[in-house]
């Protein structure tokens, strides 16, 4: 029973969040009971009765198959995060325990939840009926995750076989209201990687898999293998899977070595990775990197962050870039002499100081047995000034070492760069240790300043000896490069504004016994490049309104014969409700506006 009652608080949370944030509704009322979800909302924007229930239940299940890790926390009510609203928890409360649907949703609740979305099961619609005037009830269950029974007769004659349409665990499929907006999201970005000069690639998903296991072997993680899909071809030759993108470019680029440097590309596809499905990784998702290779001028490093700040801009998000350099990190650790078998533990630590704080990163050093004054000397590097050069500064008074000094002189002319470019967004970061092994120079890490999504968007820095490691020769590749998490992106746009589109479709043509011209105008409207559908199911004008209305489609045009004979169309606003009557020879024109 407790079980099922934590299935049905995390299903609370999905719904409360989905029905605030895409149709602005307010919750007057909730109660669990039996295996049922009961939600009353407060919503002037839309009738919710409108609402298919199929389609509901489907975004409710397309989120819980996310396989999202749910993570409870109590913060003390001073330090719970700003994004999160408590103003209806009683001020007696000292502590608050928040439940954090990871990159989906955080609210605070006392109750008990699953561990995973993948936990709660399958969602399903009883009833939304209104209850009053723009109120209105919703009235689900948690089920067992269901199947569908597909019979399939084997051969002729024989008895039909049963088998169970499911998708394949940590995979998704995407309806059209998302999967408008992710292919909006992609081809923003590319537009931008284009505009700033980087030019396509394509790989395949399939390698040999002797290539993905060189570059692991070659120390770069190695347990990441134990996660690429494998498999042998009919020639018995071993394959597997991408596991990144980063292993077929390095591939490319030793297979086309007469390239002319710098090689500025972008390369976007989907990355397979056969992981624990329990950290809400996906297994099949998608990656879009552009890199700069062939020079290790400070002047590539700021193109990527000039790149990534345009991209976040046109779609609509105020960004923090965080960014340090791998060589100061060094450099520090060698200034506090901390020996070499334990800076990785300590860069570890180093990396939770925005997290945890000062305090927890001590306590955390105290515990691998560094001494206070060592932990003092290190910190000392750490402390926040007013701006990025006066904490540039604080290091110059501070790193001697050659490393060190490398690191300041990569870092000042990356700001100066930066400032050129007139990129405003980047805070210096000394703290930050992303892809600890992996990178050599700059890092950086971008982060929505105005999401309660705290993972971050996108995230990259300098790599300038992985591809001639890839390659076992001295030739060096130096390269820079960042990552977008377009899921990331998806669910804080997703956040940001309603998803009303439900089609592509612009306009929605009804014939009323006018096939023939009906068709002519649908041709002339798409020759023009407006995305144009019709009935072809010759249903009635009730019938074709309620499709329309279901996809959301802003625009359906009736041709019948009262209009034809005035050579015109009647033109009805979707949203408004306004009608319009519109002469076949400017058609066009309306839509253009």
């Amino acid at each position: 029973m407790a079980k099922l009652k934590a299935r049905l608080e995390s299903a609370q949370h999905i719904l409360h969040h989905m029905l605030t944030h895409d149709y602005r509704a307010v919750q007057t009322g909730m109660q669990i009971y039996d295996n049922k979800i009961r939600i009353d909302v407060r919503c002037t924007d839309k009738d919710l009765t409108t609402l298919s229930k199929e389609e509901f239940e489907g975004r409710v299940n397309g989120i819980i198959l996310r396989d999202l890790p749910v993570e409870k926390t109590i913060y003390p009510r001073d330090k719970v995060p700003k994004n999160i609203d408590i103003s209806m928890i009683p001020a007696s409360a000292k502590e608050i325990r928040i439940v954090d649907i990871k990159d989906f949703d955080m609210q605070p609740c006392g109750n008990a939840h699953v561990d995973n979305t993948s936990e709660i099961g399958e969602y399903r619609i009883i009833e939304i009926k209104r209850k009053g005037k723009d109120i209105y009830r919703f009235v689900g269950e948690v089920v067992d995750k269901g199947t569908a029974k597909v019979e399939v007769k084997k051969e002729s004659g024989s008895k039909p076989m049963k088998f169970e349409l499911q998708l394949a665990k940590g995979v998704r499929d995407f309806p059209p209201e998302e999967k408008i907006i992710r292919d909006e999201i992609i081809r923003t970005i590319i537009d931008t990687f284009e505009i700033y000069g980087f030019n396509p690639i394509e790989t395949p998903i399939l390698e040999r898999y002797d290539t993905l296991a060189a570059k692991f072997a070659a120390g770069e993680a190695s347990d990441a293998l134990k996660e690429t899909f494998q498999l042998i071809d009919q020639g018995k030759r071993k394959l597997g899977l991408r596991f990144d993108l980063t292993i077929p470019f390095c591939r490319f680029v030793g297979m086309n070595p007469n390239m002319k440097m710098p090689f500025k590309k972008y390369l976007i596809g989907e990355v397979f990775r056969d992981g624990p499905i329990k950290t809400g990784r996906y297994r099949q998702f998608m990656q879009m990197d552009p890199d700069i290779v062939g020079t290790d001028s400070m002047l590539a490093d700021a193109e990527i962050l000039a790149l990534s700040d345009a991209i976040f801009k046109k779609l609509g998000f105020d960004i923090t870039i965080e960014l340090n350099d791998r060589k100061l990190l060094d450099g520090i650790l060698e200034y506090a002499s901390i020996p070499e078998e334990l800076r990785f533990e300590v860069m570890v630590s180093i990396d939770k100081l925005k997290k945890i704080g000062e305090n927890g990163v001590r306590k955390e050093l105290n515990e691998k047995n560094i001494d206070t004054k060592t932990i003092d000397k290190i910190l000392s590097c750490f402390v926040e000034k007013k701006d990025n050069r006066s904490t540039l500064k604080n290091l110059k008074d501070i790193l001697k070492n050659k490393t060190g000094q490398e690191g300041l002189k990569e870092m000042g002319e990356l700001l100066d760069y930066l400032d050129w470019f007139g990129i405003k967004s980047v805070i210096f970061l000394p703290s930050l240790a992303r892809g600890l092994a992996y990178y050599t120079g700059p890092v950086y890490e971008i982060l929505l300043n105005d999401s309660s999504i705290t993972s971050s968007a996108a995230g990259g820095g300098r790599y300038d000896k992985i591809i001639g490691s890839y390659l076992n020769s001295k030739q060096t590749y130096p390269a820079t490069g960042i990552s977008f998490g377009i899921e990331v992106i998806i669910e804080a746009l997703k956040q940001k504004r309603k998803l009303t589109r439900k089609s592509i479709v612009d306009a929605y043509v009804i014939p009323i016994k006018t096939t023939k011209q009906s068709i002519e105008i649908v041709q002339i409207l798409r020759q023009a490049g407006i995305k144009t559908d019709f009935d072809i199911m010759g249903r009635g004008i009730s019938k074709n309104l309620q499709y329309a209305n279901a996809y959301n489609i802003p625009y359906v045009i009736f041709i019948g014969e009262d209009e034809l004979k005035n050579k015109a169309v009647k033109i009805k606003d979707m949203i408004s409700g306004k009608e319009s009557l519109v002469k076949i020879s400017k058609i066009v024109e309306f839509f253009r506006k």
